[in-house]
């Protein structure tokens, strides 16, 4: 390990494709610098788990989605860091309930011919 690994305190955690369906690993970035900190094969819990006993002993923050596989092995090797979800999940998570909300309006609209009482 070296000193950057060591020290990291902002984490980034993501899951990617070795061989799109086949194969997947971990990796871990400082969120400071952007240096890759370590790779991990696999995307389980163990795979996470692994990961965090090497990047994430020093973290106050770990960055990613919120994965149960993530939220779990957060829980049990870094329970002191906080865990905090990546923008581009966030904007996902919003974008889908807006979505539903959406799709809902316009169902409770036809449902109960609101047109005449909103102006639509």
């Amino acid at each position: 390990m070296d000193h950057q690994t060591q020290t990291a305190k902002h984490i980034c955690i993501d899951e990617f494709a070795l061989r799109k369906g086949h194969d997947y690993a971990m990796a871990a970035l400082d969120a400071d610098t952007g240096q890759v900190l370590h790779l991990e094969p696999g995307r389980d819990q163990t795979a996470v788990e692994k990961l965090l006993r090497v990047v994430g002993s020093k973290a106050h923050t770990i960055i990613s989605d919120f994965a149960p596989v993530m939220a779990k092995a957060m829980a049990s090797i870094t329970p002191t860091a906080h865990h905090v979800l990546d923008r581009f999940h966030l904007i996902q998570f919003c974008t889908e309930a807006l979505k539903r909300r959406r799709k809902y309006l316009q169902s409770a609209k036809k449902s109960f011919k609101l047109d005449s009482l909103i102006g639509a």
